[in-house]
């Protein structure tokens, strides 16, 4: 795709935006609070029932995958203006570490391949939550399931403000409203639970449950309980339940005990409650199924500095850098190292 395709596509989405909301281009609002004036691209506002909603869109055209300094200044642009969400459109992806810096944002952002926001960008993926009515729903998790030799699609999205969930189910066209942790059943029989680690069906005579995934071309598979035990995990962390949290994240390593990501997820549990033995036995094992995953370099660096190990962490530290050499962590690991080194003279 050229820059003149570009533009004709993200014109033709903000022509499908006009359908739900205002869209101002390129005005200026108010930092929320020095009151200066800041530049915005593309603001959509919605209204329903008395609330409005502003949603900051910034549609990005680079030769090279989005990077965490282009999450973070998008971010902060949301936060000055009060936008309660904002979607990056990227022509060319992003990193992995661009991704975990956005999904791990307290604000709603939403990072979309131009194909994706052509496709959200409709009026029935932005609905407002009918528990608490001060945020939208975005339905942005799809796939579908196989009942009786037909493939059934679906839709769901959870509100960010009291963590109930939508579902549209195509086959019989119902919207299935679910508060945290309930369950329901749709006309066509196939159960809805909405847990803190997701979304999940269980389809009409299946025994299993399988969860939504959060892009719109994941066709979840029945049996995915890796990821099911990955969510319910990070949910339990989030909420400071260690114990919770180490126990739905081994249950995942033993479901994938090949997985490097499940270690390194279990490891981030472990690091950040403190246990940096159990973190650095788990970032050791990540690193053993991956010798190229960086983020575990990384960390199991910063664990070793905490533990006074100082050689290990200077080792970790530039391995980190070899393998990712425009960290925007850069600056941040050469202090580090050079204060380990200081340590060991």
């Amino acid at each position: 795709m050229n820059w003149q395709e570009y533009q004709d596509a993200v014109g033709q989405m903000y022509l499908q935006m006009e359908g739900i909301g205002i869209v101002h281009k390129s005005i200026t609002l108010p930092d929320k609070t020095t009151r200066h004036p800041r530049q915005v691209d593309v603001y959509l506002e919605i209204e329903a029932k008395g609330h409005k909603l502003g949603i900051l869109v910034d549609a990005k055209f680079r030769k090279d995958k989005l990077d965490i300094k282009d999450i973070e200044e998008v971010i902060s642009l949301a936060v000055a203006v009060g936008a309660n969400k904002s979607v990056i459109v990227a022509s060319n992806g992003w990193t992995e570490p661009a991704k975990i810096k956005a999904d791990a944002v307290g604000l709603d952002l939403r990072l979309w391949t131009l194909e994706q926001a052509l496709d959200f960008i409709v009026p029935d993926k932005w609905l407002l939550c009918p528990v608490c009515e001060n945020d939208c729903i975005v339905l942005d998790r799809s796939g579908g399931m196989v009942v009786d030799d037909m493939w059934s699609l679906l839709t769901a999205g959870k509100c960010r403000e009291c963590n109930s969930a939508l579902v549209l189910c195509w086959a019989c066209g119902e919207h299935i409203l679910l508060e945290e942790k309930q369950e329901a059943k749709c006309t066509c029989d196939h159960k809805w639970r909405n847990d803190p680690g997701g979304v999940f069906a269980k389809p009409c005579g299946s025994a299993e449950w399988a969860i939504i995934q959060a892009n719109k071309d994941a066709k979840f598979e029945l049996g995915s309980e890796e990821s099911y035990h990955s969510n319910r995990g990070f949910a339990h962390r989030e909420q400071g339940d260690f114990e919770l949290s180490i126990l739905e994240l081994t249950k995942a390593i033993e479901i994938a005990p090949q997985s490097a990501i499940a270690y390194y997820n279990r490891a981030i549990t472990h690091d950040q409650f403190g246990n940096l033995d159990q973190a650095i036995l788990d970032y050791t094992w990540s690193i053993e199924l991956d010798p190229n995953y960086a983020m575990a370099y990384g960390s199991r660096g910063i664990a070793y500095y905490a533990s006074s190990d100082f050689r290990r962490a200077v080792l970790d530290f530039n391995h980190y850098l070899e393998l990712y050499p425009d960290s925007p962590d850069r600056e941040v690991i050469l202090n580090a190292i050079r204060h380990a080194k200081a340590k060991l003279e």
